[in-house]
């Protein structure tokens, strides 16, 4: 949306917006623009919806909150304030801790994904990040599963008018063509051309959901995330977010933003099922 002042990029949304009254906003040219930003950033957490901390991290990464099948929180709503009055903006919420990241891989930049060597050796730094913490140079059925699917975020995007088994099934072939785990027609002339081809689904997959990320390994779990992470960085949960974020701890105890990430066989709420202990966040 194009606006020339960019309080109106807030106030014309407040015209159609369902739940205007319920967050309490109202158009006042009388604030400034940050504090505008800041109010309906406010609004939005105290309603519930934490997804809007996604816009506090740096945006050389598409989102992963945009995909409206994940809700890594499963149904539980943030229960959450912020606190202003300088210039630092705290947000105090509660969530639920996954693992501290272990290790993580190269970062994946969309213009290496014409070159099938590069692809291929991003693909095994993911393997030896995953080999080195879990002992074994063997692959186990999920985490095959999760080497193939944690570069594209398993997105909707794409082949959205086809049903999930058939998308799958033609991701599925792109990325073994893309590994070299299967092999062209005998007849096929040009080998590179043709693998390229038939990848072309997963790598524009890949292009839109890993470009400007990282993989990593956090105790087990395999994910994608910022590529400003550290190791020893916390992945969590937090409540009323749709998907998981990285954060890093201060010397204080509060916590800063990293980004949000993809990780593999939990954003469909599948964690929070076990009732793990909730607690407290200060995001600073």
């Amino acid at each position: 949306m194009l606006a020339s002042d960019p309080r109106d990029v807030v106030f014309a949304l407040l015209g159609i917006a369902k739940d205007r009254e319920q967050l309490g906003l109202q158009a006042d040219y009388r604030k400034t623009f940050q504090q505008v930003y800041i109010d309906t950033a406010r609004a939005l957490i105290h309603n519930g919806d934490l997804d809007i901390v996604f816009n506090a991290q740096d945006h050389n990464a598409r989102g992963f909150s945009g995909e409206e099948h994940f809700r890594a929180s499963g149904y539980k709503l943030a229960t959450a304030y912020s606190y202003g009055g300088s210039e630092v903006e705290t947000i105090y919420t509660c969530g639920m801790r996954v693992r501290n990241i272990d290790g993580f891989g190269q970062v994946w930049y969309k213009d290496l994904s014409s070159s099938i060597e590069a692809v291929r050796a991003w693909f095994k730094d993911l393997e030896k990040i995953v080999e080195k913490h879990t002992g074994s140079d063997k692959r186990t059925k999920w985490e095959k599963q999760a080497i193939c699917w944690v570069p594209i975020a398993r997105t909707k995007l794409l082949l959205s008018n086809l049903d999930i088994m058939e998308r799958h099934t033609i991701r599925w072939n792109g990325y073994q063509a893309l590994r070299g785990f299967s092999k062209p027609p005998d007849e096929c002339e040009n080998v590179i051309s043709a693998i390229l081809e038939r990848s072309e689904p997963y790598r524009y997959s890949m292009n839109l959901m890993a470009d400007g990320r990282r993989a990593f390994v956090a105790s087990g779990y395999i994910g994608l995330g910022p590529q400003a992470m550290q190791l020893g960085d916390l992945v969590c949960i937090l409540l009323g977010a749709s998907v998981p974020f990285v954060l890093c701890q201060r010397m204080n105890g509060s916590y800063t933003l990293v980004g949000d990430a993809y990780v593999y066989g939990i954003m469909d709420g599948k964690f929070v099922k076990d009732d793990p202990l909730v607690e407290d966040f200060t995001i600073a």
